[in-house]
């Protein structure tokens, strides 16, 4: 545990301290500072490292961080210098300060409750076909002299000779700010893979979100103090954001992006609304979008969908009151066109070809069309148990937004991301889905989260409105009503599943989330990384120190260059057969147990200098039910070997786990 909190304690290091040397000198409100800092630090990493590849220049972790630190240090000073006699921060009243930490308590217990108390340990990882991947590069990248995002693979050894089974393992282009923070905290701390990646998602999940929801909030009712309070409570309160991406479908670089994408939204509405500070909001805007960029691109998405509906009520007020015109009609004609210019763009954006690989990506429906909308009005998304209380709340918050006529765009962005949910959720394999849901994979899950995001101002605008008018209808306690009012919300939204003895079961989507989490982290006896192999690869690991090891990755040694700093050959589950795969690869996966008599595969194998050969798991339904993309007569020529394989000498054996040196 002690590990962890040290970990946590350095995540949250890395996130705040570069970004809050600009942010604290760039901002006039020191909540949005703190609001945005970690998507500026995010930024400056990603930044600081693509300078370096391009000059060649190699990168450590301390290297990075120093220089991350100078540059912040003296954006700081050259900032100062040339604003003290304009720059005035405006100082917070204490409630703004009590309120903000409230928002960062309330966050950090929820976290805890919902995340970190459901994994099997502070160590375990999510054992998904896809999270492996993030954790090997998070790995590489302690390995690596390059984490330029435009450079990255799981194999950091190929820059010095190494060897992998795919031409383009070289590197390729992925964002990687989850990533480069993951691998950050896991060098400064030596804790590992494991325990470094937890503590950033508990920091993402319990402080970054929370803080940048607090500067959405905010930023959209800034004399509305009731909404900002009472989003202390309303910030995690939607089982789909963050919690969604993080425990039912582990996606964690997408979860940074979500975190961070309300500070990009706020920060263009503070420089759309503040023209005293105009030119220092669009500098944050701008770093909070690259950083949230280099998180997962597909967050920017996330925020123009957010700010669309806002734009067009701008443009709208500025178009007609340089017409002089305040007519009904010309307003609707107004809004129409400048819409459509939107869709037009948004349309045109999802045909450029750098973008097809995910505009193209086809999920499969998850309900019926009547079955997501219902699903939406319920904040029952994806797939989960309605959220009914919290429902209430966003209905009631889009209807005094409506009536109230000044944040009225807020139901339009929520009926909009409503909208891309219900097609992701329900439409087949059509143009109409890739376009309207293929910034975000067709996936369901990962539009649940941008429904949340719009629904998230609307459900503290709807709380707020619901306190007032019960504090305005008490006739004494006014104050002690609106907190029992916070705290019934709090008892409803968060409580676990439970029963109502004869009558009905209650079933909570964030107990629902727990049990997924604690199943998919889980070590036992049955799972693909089970605690018995992960402790025969750190065995292995020992024997074998830096000589390639060959393997066959969907029996959980795929896990083993990330959490057990083993050297193997194999580390993806994807690409076999693809027509950037080596030569000797596919001699080796065909025909490695005939290595005593083939002279092809002894080359291949001499040609890797691969020495050893490791088998965790021979049972082929348990590998299928990890990964659909297992294919047995893909890997015969591991499959095939055993303790009477001719070529192989045994160094280590436990159960059915070997390790084998070959020759």
């Amino acid at each position: 545990m002690l590990q962890f909190i040290q970990a946590t304690l350095c995540a949250a290091a890395l996130f705040y301290i570069p970004g809050l040397l600009i942010s604290g000198s760039l901002c006039t409100r020191w909540i949005s500072a703190l609001g945005v800092a970690p998507a500026v630090s995010v930024a400056l990493y990603c930044c600081i490292a693509i300078i370096f590849s391009l000059f060649g220049i190699a990168v450590s972790p301390v290297l990075l961080f120093v220089v991350t630190l100078f540059v912040a240090g003296c954006c700081l000073i050259t900032i100062k210098t040339h604003a003290q006699s304009t720059h005035q921060t405006r100082s917070a009243s204490k409630s703004d300060a009590l309120v903000t930490l409230a928002y960062l308590l309330f966050g950090t217990i929820a976290a805890a409750f919902i995340y970190i108390k459901s994994l099997a340990g502070f160590d375990a990882v999510t054992q998904t076909y896809d999270n492996y991947y993030h954790y090997n590069v998070a790995r590489a990248l302690l390995d690596s002299q390059d984490w330029s995002m435009f450079h990255v693979s799981m194999y950091p050894a190929l820059a010095s000779g190494g060897v992998a089974p795919f031409i383009t393992s070289f590197g390729s282009f992925y964002p990687i700010g989850w990533h480069t923070v993951s691998a950050l905290t896991s060098a400064f701390t030596g804790s590992s893979i494991g325990i470094a990646t937890n503590a950033v998602n508990y920091v993402l999940a319990g402080i970054v979100f929370p803080l940048a929801a607090r500067d959405l909030i905010f930023a959209i009712f800034p004399e509305n103090k009731a909404a900002n309070t009472c989003g202390i409570v309303c910030a995690p309160a939607f089982a789909a954001l963050p919690w969604t991406t993080l425990c039912a479908w582990p996606l964690f670089p997408n979860t940074m992006g979500l975190c961070l994408a309300p500070c990009v939204c706020a920060f263009f509405i503070h420089a759309v609304e503040d023209s005293e500070t105009r030119r220092k909001d669009i500098s944050l805007f701008v770093l909070a979008s690259i950083g949230a960029a280099a998180s997962q691109p597909n967050s920017i998405f996330t925020c123009g969908v957010f700010l669309a509906p806002y734009c067009v009520s701008r443009l709208t007020g500025i178009v007609n009151k340089r017409l002089n015109s305040d007519r009904p009609t010309r307003k609707i004609y107004t809004a129409i066109a400048i819409t459509a210019l939107f869709a037009a763009l948004w349309v045109l954006v999802s045909k450029l070809p750098p973008l097809q690989g995910v505009v193209s990506y086809y999920w499969a429906p998850i309900s019926s069309s009547w079955q997501a909308m219902v699903d939406f009005v319920l904040c029952a998304y994806p797939v989960a148990s309605p959220q009914l209380l919290l429902a209430v709340l966003v209905a009631c918050g889009a209807f005094f937004a409506v009536t109230d006529g000044q944040s009225s765009w807020l139901a339009g962005s929520y009926v909009i991301a409503g909208l891309i949910y219900i097609v992701s959720a329900s439409f087949g394999d059509s143009p109409v889905k890739h376009i309207v849901a293929g910034f975000w994979y067709t996936d369901p899950y990962r539009v649940a989260a941008v429904t949340a995001t719009c629904g998230l101002p609307l459900a503290c605008y709807g709380l707020a409105k619901v306190v007032l008018i019960i504090q305005k209808n008490a006739r004494q306690h006014a104050s002690l009503l609106g907190i029992a009012a916070l705290a019934l919300f709090v008892v409803v939204n968060y409580s676990p599943s439970y029963e109502l003895r004869g009558v009905a079961s209650i079933q909570s989507p964030f107990s629902s989330l727990r049990s997924i989490t604690s199943r998919q982290t889980a070590q036992t006896p049955y799972a693909i990384g089970s605690s018995d192999k992960l402790a025969f690869m750190r065995e292995v690991a020992n024997i074998t120190k830096n000589d390639l090891v060959i393997n066959q990755p969907y029996d959980g040694s795929l896990f083993g260059y990330s959490l057990c700093d083993l050297n193997t050959y194999y580390r993806d589950t994807w690409g076999y057969g693809a027509d950037d795969e080596t030569s000797d690869s596919i001699s080796i996966r065909n025909g490695l147990a005939n290595i005593a008599v083939s002279n092809n595969i002894k080359s291949a194998v001499s040609s890797t200098g691969a020495r050893y050969v490791l088998i965790l798991d021979r049972d082929i339904e348990h590998m299928k039910a990890f990964s659909p993309a297992f294919a047995p007569s893909v890997w015969q020529g591991l499959l095939s070997i055993d303790d009477a394989t001719d070529g192989f000498e045994i160094v280590l054996e436990q159960g059915d786990m070997r390790l084998y040196r070959i020759g």
